[in-house]
């Protein structure tokens, strides 16, 4: 007998971070969700261990409460890389280093948050399924697993057979199904998608979790750890990582195995602790640091050849598999949920029409290509295994840093991943016009003078404060008095339409206008810093249109107001994309 778990709007296949992060924000938004996890309790070790600025900020499209929690938990390390390991201080070499980069990065492109942190998963996933819990309109079903599913094409509802934690197989109905089920996916499977790239079997890694005693970490020997943190070793004998996580001195330490060593004899732990020694741990401290977990893996490059099957979607590992070098994997997946989210979210409250679900396809996947291309790029860089090709490079990085700064060299050097849209619900006047749109919004500094969720005037907080995680944000920046103000520029009827889609409307003073609250606006702020007034001139914005996942939509002069609102009802409403 099969039982009937009803109707709802989605249904998540897979409760790892993923699928949480999409039951979040959905549930913020009050869609009707069901998750179904096969472990009843977070898995109890860290895999994934950074996040980029991008997603501490996507954090806040699931909760103020839940973004604060993740932002305070981070922890920003150095990030180095070297051409031997560091406490052997007369072999190795700086190749490069991120305090340069990080304060050029914060200061000029205004992202808020640094690029590099990381983070313990167990503690974060805890945090986003308790969240999850909380949620009125999220179920979580723990302990289950998904048996079959059927349907979704057109109108019909995806049809999803799942045996329950009580071992009775139920049925559930639901008009959307995201299959967030990592890299063996079931649903992916069934879906008939093909999985197709490259598995490097010839590249084994290990990985070290620790945990070192703080009176080990006291000791001078071990200062140069505790100044490095994190850092790539390019050694031509054995490449390594070693990261630091949150928490009391945790380090993961990895390292590539060699031709003929096999999985079985390197986790020994007579293996491990010579690694850990290798690594800089003296052999007499060894009994101070506590090895909390070793396992042996290989990387994938794979990506899904469709991400969408009817009403049916993919995402994370299920979706796609990447080298580790950039730290890229989760967060990848973590940007599918929320690029699909709030399409689902819109398209379900019939802010849109459902054409716009295609275009998770093409804007995910064009970027993850790019991606993927890039982490393979940067594996090649760090883990050369040729002398006279290492020689070179390390020649180069030194000498290219010393008359051109590590800023210069970063950006022109290092293949740090570009994060952006080319081809979805972006408009196409704005792409005659700059180059921002697609692209992430800057977060910067500014001055609130008037907010509906901060009652005092006058005080500075990040214009991620200002917009509104549900709905798109309109900004109008005015940079002196002869700029019109917003709300005598807008005509009824568009108004109406802004206020139909709920967008949150921003008007930004810049450095050179000195008026106050606009009328019509619900927010207004001020660039105090000059940060901002010198990015909207650079790229001549007076009108921003943000989607909730932060991307730009479209940049327009104050001139395209009305052609952008009419170009941008068109987009949500008739445009047909296609895959």
């Amino acid at each position: 007998m099969v039982r009937d778990g009803g109707d709802v709007d989605v249904c998540i296949i897979g409760g790892g971070p993923v699928g949480l992060f999409a039951a979040n924000i959905l549930g913020k938004c009050g869609v009707q969700v069901h998750v179904f996890e096969r472990t009843p309790e977070v898995y109890w070790a860290a895999r994934a261990v950074s996040m980029s600025h991008d997603i501490i900020r996507l954090h806040r499209n699931a909760g103020e409460s839940l973004m604060n929690k993740v932002a305070d938990h981070v922890l920003n390390p150095r990030a180095l890389i070297f051409n031997g390991h560091p406490h052997k201080t007369s072999t190795q070499s700086l190749l490069y280093h991120t305090d340069e980069y990080r304060t050029f990065v914060k200061d000029k492109n205004m992202f808020y948050y640094d690029d590099f942190q990381t983070f313990h998963q167990p503690t974060v996933e805890e945090y986003w399924r308790s969240n999850a819990f909380q949620c009125s309109s999220v179920t979580m079903n723990v302990g289950c697993e998904m048996q079959n599913i059927k349907g979704g094409h057109g109108d019909e509802r995806n049809t999803v057979l799942v045996k329950m934690a009580d071992g009775v197989e139920t049925e559930f109905r639901c008009k959307y199904l995201f299959g967030a089920d990592g890299g063996r996916s079931a649903v992916r499977k069934m879906l008939g998608i093909e999985f197709s790239g490259n598995t490097y079997k010839d590249q084994p890694w290990i990985v070290i979790d620790t945990e070192i005693s703080a009176e080990l970490m006291g000791k001078p020997h071990m200062a140069w750890l505790k100044d490095t943190q994190s850092y790539f070793v390019c050694d031509i004998k054995r490449p390594a990582v070693v990261v630091r996580l949150p928490g009391s001195w945790y380090f993961r330490f990895e390292l590539l195995l060699n031709p003929g060593e096999t999985s079985e004899e390197m986790l020994k732990p007579e293996k491990v602790n010579e690694l850990l020694v290798l690594s800089g741990i003296k052999a007499e401290d060894l009994d101070q640091v506590q090895v909390v977990r070793n396992i042996t893996y290989t990387f994938h490059a794979r990506i899904a050849d469709k991400w969408k099957v009817g009403n049916a979607f993919i995402g994370g590992d299920a979706a796609h598999c990447q080298p580790p070098f950039q730290g890229q994997g989760m967060c990848s997946g973590l940007r599918d949920a929320a690029n699909l989210s709030w399409k689902l979210d819109w398209v379900l409250k019939g802010k849109a029409s459902s054409s716009i679900l295609n275009t998770y396809h093409s804007e995910r996947l064009d970027n993850q290509k790019h991606v993927i291309a890039q982490t393979i790029e940067l594996g090649h860089f760090l883990m050369m295994r040729s002398w006279i090709l290492s020689f070179f490079r390390d020649t180069v990085c030194i000498w290219v840093q010393k008359i051109m700064g590590a800023t210069w060299f970063c950006q022109n050097f290092i293949p740090l991943p570009k994060i952006f849209i080319k081809d979805g619900v972006l408009s196409e006047i704005s792409e005659k016009r700059n180059a921002v749109t697609g692209h992430l919004m800057p977060c910067p500094v500014l001055t609130i003078l008037r907010h509906p969720e901060i009652p005092k005037s006058d005080v500075t907080a990040c214009l991620d404060d200002t917009i509104d995680t549900r709905n798109m944000t309109f900004f109008w920046m005015t940079s002196s008095s002869k700029d019109p103000e917003l709300a005598t520029s807008l005509s009824a009827e568009n108004l109406e339409y802004l206020k139909m889609l709920e967008c949150r409307i921003v008007v930004i003073r810049l450095t050179t206008d000195d008026r106050g609250e606009a009328e019509g606006a619900d927010v207004t702020a001020r660039d105090t810093q000059g940060i901002f007034t010198s990015w909207c001139s650079k790229n001549k914005v007076g009108l921003l249109m943000l989607r909730p996942d932060r991307y730009i939509y479209g940049a327009f002069a104050h001139a395209d107001l009305e052609a952008s609102i009419k170009e941008l009802k068109f987009n949500l409403e008739d445009k047909m994309y296609r895959i």
